[in-house]
């Protein structure tokens, strides 16, 4: 059983109107699920390549404009890169590589799938390739209502 978290009230000048209240974990949607993690390729000649699989549930109703999800490696990273430049912003700290998947508006009742490729290195060719992705968490998902549905959720 999950500990009870205080719901946090976020007000902001950009949204006509609204009320949302989200008890449990801050940021952690129940939108977006990491459905696989694909080792692609240990070594590409620069980096080891992950490809990363996400699906939208079809249980709520808005678009996803944004999805964040945060990647625990094994090992230390020194760099890190996603796929599609200006789609992507990538953070690393220690082992935690931070993705952030940008400009997109899909998601809204669609079960939609993405994916999208993590170039990750370590402190040396050896490390790099032996590189495995313990664990992740989906941190955010950004929502907008459509002009003909209401965000509801």
């Amino acid at each position: 059983m999950k500990t009870y978290e205080r719901p946090v009230v976020v007000m902001t000048d950009d949204m006509a109107e609204g009320i949302f209240a989200n008890s449990g974990v801050l940021g952690a949607p129940t939108c977006w699920t990491v459905t696989r993690i694909d080792n692609s390729q240990n070594w590409n000649g620069q980096a080891h390549v992950f490809q990363m699989n996400l699906e939208h549930t079809k249980a709520v109703t808005h678009y996803s404009e944004s999805c964040t999800v945060q990647y625990t490696f094994n090992t230390p990273i020194t760099s890190a890169s996603a796929e599609g430049a200006g789609n992507y912003e990538v953070s690393v700290s220690g082992n935690i590589v931070t993705v952030k998947r940008i400009h997109h508006a899909n998601g809204e009742y669609s079960g939609e799938s993405v994916s999208y490729k993590v170039f990750v290195n370590a402190a040396d060719q050896a490390t790099t390739e032996a590189i495995g992705v313990p664990s992740w968490q989906i941190l955010d998902c950004q929502k907008t209502a459509t002009p003909n549905y209401p965000n509801i959720d």
